[in-house]
């Protein structure tokens, strides 16, 4: 099932603090065999995103630190967990959690 790109980001935004900046994150561990057709195909999306809503979003390349460089400049107070729990989602109702535990001995 597909979903609308203003859906996806009205989503994703609820599950971001309120900077002003989305991570949208680009494949996964199996989509990256061929870089031309990968990247010519990112920056086709990207041109594509900006030039028909670049009123609402704007889309570029990037990369962790600066997308937390820009946040750290909202000095927003961000929580602290302290259990091993990273819950991951590849799509709806599939749920990785525990897959990035901190304690692998206990995995076995």
């Amino acid at each position: 099932m597909s979903i609308g790109l203003e859906q996806y980001l009205e989503t994703a935004k609820r599950y971001y603090k309120d900077t002003g900046h989305l991570a949208v994150l680009w494949g996964d561990d199996f989509r990256y065999v061929n870089a031309y057709s990968n990247y010519y195909s990112l920056d086709n999306m990207i041109e594509c995103m900006n030039k028909y809503h670049g009123d609402k979003y704007f889309f570029k390349y990037s990369t962790p630190s600066i997308y937390l460089d820009a946040i750290k400049k909202k000095n927003i107070k961000w929580p602290t967990m302290y259990n091993d729990m990273f819950p991951y989602s590849d799509r709806a109702d599939a749920y990785w959690t525990g897959y990035f535990t901190s304690r692998p001995n206990d995995k076995q």
